[in-house]
């Protein structure tokens, strides 16, 4: 186990390393720093986005984000129990998570802009995107439970609202944590992306608008070292949440 980790940390370490290898020799090679800029300016504007005026666009987005996917989860959940006492339910929501899956993210978030405001255009682009991808999660996972279970507990009189709490819910628990992993980094990138093109005030798609409007690469780079180290650290602490809560069950 120790080994594994050890493997999967120097494998980490080693491919940062020559990523940051690359880009130093790419910079030497072009050898302009206003599209390539050197590895100690993209470090010193790094640190510069810890400061207070600047770390708080990504608390406003982070927040956002949470917002989003609290309640995409909640509305996922709800059509999950609909579908678990009615089956044939779920036909209803189906052609319109296929169409939401389907759509490119550029109309749709063209779309939202245009109808609605800069500040509640990112809230809804990131909800649509990520809705189908979460409620097919939960529906796989749902469908993956023992069909025995369920006919036993067809066969009993019980409570559909007991049903739901003490069995369905706790089995299909991982499914949820998991689909939570997979969709929050998505969610993220999507809620961003929707304040870039809304131009959504204190937001980090706005910062970052606007280091692309003046061509401060590295300030752009900067910002996305820092999403991805992020949402990296949000990815781990859900998959240790996640194995623990595996260990007790198991």
């Amino acid at each position: 186990m120790k080994d594994s980790i050890i493997k999967r940390v120097v494998f980490s370490a080693t491919t940062i390393l020559l990523l940051f290898l690359g880009w130093i020799i790419i910079s030497v090679i072009k050898n302009n720093d206003l599209i390539y800029p050197k590895i100690d300016k993209i470090f010193i504007k790094l640190l510069e986005c810890f400061r207070w005026d600047n770390f708080k666009f990504l608390l406003f987005t982070f927040s956002r984000v949470i917002i989003s996917v609290g309640i995409s989860l909640v509305v996922s959940i709800l059509i999950i129990i609909l579908y678990l006492k009615f089956p044939s339910s779920y036909s209803l929501f189906s052609p319109i998570i296929r169409m939401m899956r389907t759509m490119p993210f550029i109309c749709i978030s063209l779309f939202i802009i245009i109808i609605f405001s800069s500040n509640l255009s990112p809230y809804i682009i990131a909800f649509l995107l990520i809705i189908p991808l979460m409620t097919e999660g939960l529906k796989d996972g749902v469908d993956r439970l023992d069909k025995n279970l369920m006919d036993d507990l067809a066969l009993h009189e019980i409570k559909f609202i007991d049903k739901l709490r003490l069995v369905y819910l706790p089995l299909i628990m991982p499914t949820i944590i998991l689909t939570l992993l997979q969709t929050f980094g998505l969610g993220f990138k999507v809620m961003i992306m929707g304040e870039y093109f809304a131009q959504t005030k204190n937001s980090m798609g706005l910062v970052l608008n606007i280091a692309k409007s003046n061509l401060w690469m590295d300030e752009v780079i900067a910002w996305t070292i820092l999403i991805v180290l992020v949402v990296s650290i949000i990815e781990i602490l859900i998959n240790i949440f996640n194995k623990k809560r595996n260990n007790i069950i198991y």
